[in-house]
């Protein structure tokens, strides 16, 4: 039975007359590598996303595989209509023979009913032809704003040392970028996080910092922890890390050698770290 009024939104019990009391799980499709499109029965809670129950907190949601029982890391919900929600994962979807999971708990209604059976809904991943095509190239909303995080970075063999600042158009607004210059500047961030700055993402960065001492025995423990983390990004297949000490100057060049998994071309990801290595 309907609960009538305004809503329990801002301006009232729904938007501008009477809302579903209940909401619950109504079916789940597979938008591409990344992404995955959850239609409800009602509308749910959606004012916020960083308020467990909310349907736009990834906290809410649970997404899983089903063969091996691990989970993907949804870094953002997108509400597209009502009762339809995108939710975006870090890991790629895997192929369409395996079972995934999406659920939820926590998920109330507008009118702060909880949630209805089913509580999950499984499906299959994406298509193997299309899994290997990378439809998430297409994607919209994969862009940031413009700030390179080496001011040569856009030619992807810069040498300057890591730092950047936002880009002003000709028509005086912010650039943006995408592609292949967006994903420079996502290895980058991931390489310079400290590990565990992100709450959300516990396995998240590598800490590498300027005028920091790396001593000589640690080089190919560092080699293989960079390109470890590299490779989680999503949108690289390959990649290859060179670590260079300038002995004169006691700089540290790194330069990355990556393939990207939507279009198979090899770039290059170089900086260098002004910190030196000591003989330990």
């Amino acid at each position: 039975m309907p609960i009538l009024g305004y809503g329990l939104g801002s301006w009232g019990l729904g938007p501008w007359g009477s809302t579903p009391a209940t909401v619950s799980l109504a079916s789940v499709q597979v938008l591409d590598t990344n992404t995955v499109r959850v239609t409800l029965l009602g509308e749910a809670r959606h004012g916020s996303g960083y308020i467990l129950g909310d349907a736009l907190d990834p906290r809410t949601w649970s997404l899983v595989r089903q063969d091996t029982g691990a989970a993907f890391t949804i870094l953002a919900v997108r509400r597209v209509v009502d009762g339809v929600y995108d939710l975006r994962t870090l890991e790629l979807l895997a192929e369409y023979r395996i079972l995934h999971r999406v659920s939820t708990t926590a998920l109330m209604s507008m009118s702060g009913a909880p949630l209805s059976p089913p509580t999950f809904l499984d499906f299959p991943g994406l298509a193997q032809a299309d899994h290997h095509a990378g439809l998430h190239a297409s994607r919209p909303g994969d862009r940031d704003l413009a700030a390179p995080p080496t001011p040569g970075l856009a030619s992807g063999a810069s040498t300057e040392s890591v730092g950047g600042a936002l880009v002003i158009t000709s028509g005086g607004d912010y650039a943006e970028e995408e592609g292949e210059a967006l994903l420079r500047k996502l290895i980058l961030r991931r390489l310079t996080t400290k590990k565990g700055e992100f709450k959300h993402l516990p396995e998240y960065g590598l800490g590498l910092d300027e005028k920091e001492p790396v001593p000589l025995s640690d080089l190919a423990l560092l080699k293989a922890e960079i390109e470890q983390q590299v490779m989680r990004e999503p949108e690289v297949e390959d990649v290859n890390a060179d670590l260079s000490l300038d002995t004169s100057s006691g700089v540290l060049y790194l330069s990355l050698r990556c393939t990207r998994r939507v279009t198979g071309q090899q770039f290059v990801v170089g900086t260098l770290l002004p910190s030196g290595l000591v003989a330990l």
